[in-house]
């Protein structure tokens, strides 16, 4: 994800929309804390979309 703030394009997205649709065994709640330490909260929940 921290590519994707640099360039955000759609294939990025398109790329972190089918790992976190595909993959059940996610830490959402994990994932959230690091998206938003990393400054790239509002670019997962795009993707989250």
């Amino acid at each position: 994800m921290n590519r994707a703030v640099e360039s955000l394009s759609e294939l990025q997205l398109n790329d972190v929309r089918n790992l976190l649709k595909s993959v059940d065994a996610l830490d959402k709640d994990y994932l959230k804390k690091w998206a938003d330490y990393l400054g790239v909260y509002d670019i997962y929940e795009k993707a989250k979309a």
